[in-house]
């Protein structure tokens, strides 16, 4: 029930307070009293759309009040809970207009949106006349009116009840099947990589053994040449340097026999012709097992190419997977 309804600075109104009693209460005037601004006040605080024409002449902001009585308003104490607004005997909306252009709402001096303000209006007023607003006309309050009717509170709560139970029941079940239609594509994505890497069946570090020797294979000829010329440097041409190192030998055996200072070169030169020869057992040996293979060549290219394609199909699924990841841990 409306007890109390203040109007400040609305349109021609600078200031009136009208308290209402229980029972019927009626405003009467003449045409032109001000009745119709105090209807236009009334639909204003419960929510309806204004503009700053509404602000009095002369002043910063139009206000209006109402004090109601909802002690019994069940579902006006049920909106207030739900948005952590105290509930009191006495209920009090306010509406300030500014010529700014501002619009603030309270509902028991706590600030509120304007969609609140006009629910909880919804449940106290109704205006009936030309171009306002009527619950009787909207359908979405016809079955507010049945229930009341009916005075089956208990049937209605046990029926909420019911069907809140039966809305979390489809909620989790929608919940199990976005799972399982994730646990599948997890599934479908790890039979896949499987049957991928099972097709190449790569060994641990083999494209890094193939790439080298995929390196000597395309390099044979030119490995085939320098090995050659390295073992001719050492000891096929002429002055090769085994040669020279010989003769280098026989002139320190000769100083040697003269002055024995040079005993310990001759042993250090001794060792370079055993490093030497050493080095072009080497070349030589390594030079006899060179061979062309062509069809070597391109079965370890193609045997490169399967395990970089597989590689990089990996790192494509492995962001699928990690997409797939994400939307699990989402749920």
């Amino acid at each position: 029930m409306l007890k109390t309804f203040e109007v400040k600075d609305y349109a021609l109104i600078e200031h009136i307070k009208v308290e209402f009693n229980t029972g019927l209460n009626i405003i009467t005037g003449e045409t032109g009293a001000g009745k119709s601004i105090l209807v236009d006040a009334m639909s204003l605080l419960l929510g309806e759309r204004a503009s700053t024409e509404v602000v009095r002449k002369g002043t910063n902001k139009s206000v209006v009040e109402g004090i109601f009585e909802v002690t019994l308003n069940k579902k006006v104490k049920a909106i207030l809970e739900e948005n952590e607004i105290d509930f009191l005997p006495e209920l009090i909306l306010r509406r300030e207009i500014s010529v700014k252009g501002s619009n603030r709402c309270f509902i028991n001096d706590t600030p509120v949106s304007l969609n609140l303000i006009k629910e909880v209006g919804n449940l106290l007023v109704d205006i009936h006349g030309q171009h306002e607003h009527q619950s009787l006309l909207r359908k979405e309050t016809h079955i507010r009116f049945l229930d009341d009717f009916t005075s089956a509170q208990s049937l209605l709560e046990d029926y909420r009840k019911i069907f809140t139970s039966l809305t979390d029941s489809i909620n989790e079940l929608n919940h199990l099947k976005e799972k399982e239609s994730l646990l599948k594509e997890k599934k479908e994505l790890y039979e896949f990589q499987i049957k991928e890497i099972d097709a190449v069946s790569p060994l641990e570090n083999e494209d890094e053994q193939i790439i080298s020797e995929l390196k000597i294979l395309e390099n044979s000829e030119k490995l085939m040449q320098l090995t050659a010329d390295v073992y001719s440097e050492i000891y096929e041409k002429d002055n090769s340097i085994y040669d020279s190192l010989i003769a280098v030998k026989k002139n320190l055996n000769e100083l040697l026999s003269i002055d024995n200072n040079f005993a310990d070169i001759l042993k250090e030169l001794e060792s370079a012709l055993a490093i030497l020869d050493n080095a072009s057992s080497f070349v030589r040996d390594y030079n006899s097992r060179i061979e062309a293979d062509p069809e070597k060549l391109e079965s370890l290219r193609q045997r490169l190419g399967s395990i970089i394609l597989l590689k990089k199909n990996m790192a494509v699924q492995l962001q699928k997977y990690l997409s797939i990841e994400k939307n699990w841990r989402g749920i």
